[in-house]
């Protein structure tokens, strides 16, 4: 058995009381420095949870919407790129952004619940990818939301290494989509990384 600590630790960073959050959120191998962890600050209403695809209680994947980032060397997002780089950063701003809408003097939006950020290709120029997940059905409340930097929520999301467009919400099979209630934890099958809204609703 090892002798005990005899030096104060140095405290970890918040993450929600659930472990240091260096260990969940590892840096990528080729990722810029800008997308580590410990140079983001992520706001009060959203908890980091690690390295996968966030998962229901049933680990099941939400359907959800992806947010623009600038095109690399082609039409990435259509019908218009965002002018800003989409760094982990900027996805957190985002759903905070949304989490705070409005309506009928409601805040909020039922269903949402957080965001995965990953699927990165810095050697073709496409950066990474940000997507606002959620329960089934939130994909127009999320896309009525200005974003600063973002004309308009992409339509068509396109990769031609992997034969063309698609719709931006992106619906995963039923087998493994569909995706409800609170994120009850990181899942896998994302290289990326998950965070949950605190108080989802609905």
């Amino acid at each position: 058995m090892a002798p005990p600590e005899t030096t104060t630790p140095t405290p970890a960073p918040d993450d929600g009381g659930s472990g240091p959050i260096e260990k969940k959120f590892p840096l990528f191998p080729g990722y810029p420095e800008e997308y580590d962890h410990s140079k983001v600050t992520v706001p009060d209403s959203i908890e980091p949870l690690g390295v996968g695809g966030c998962v229901d209680a049933r680990g099941k994947f939400y359907d959800g919407v992806i947010a623009a980032g600038p095109n690399p060397k082609y039409t990435m997002y259509k019908p218009q790129p965002a002018t800003e780089e989409m760094t982990l950063q900027r996805c957190l701003n985002i759903l905070d952004i949304v989490s705070k809408k409005v309506e009928n003097g409601k805040k909020g939006i039922k269903g949402l619940r957080g965001m995965k950020f990953g699927a990165c290709n810095f050697a073709g120029g496409m950066g990474c990818v940000c997507h606002i997940i959620g329960d089934n059905g939130i994909q127009g409340q999320v896309k009525q939301m200005q974003i600063p930097g973002q004309p308009q929520w992409p339509d068509q999301c396109c990769n031609p290494g992997r034969g063309g467009c698609w719709p931006c919400n992106m619906p995963f099979p039923n087998n493994v989509g569909g995706g409800k209630g609170p994120i009850a934890n990181q899942g896998g099958g994302f290289a990326g990384y998950c965070f949950k809204l605190k108080n989802s609703f609905g």
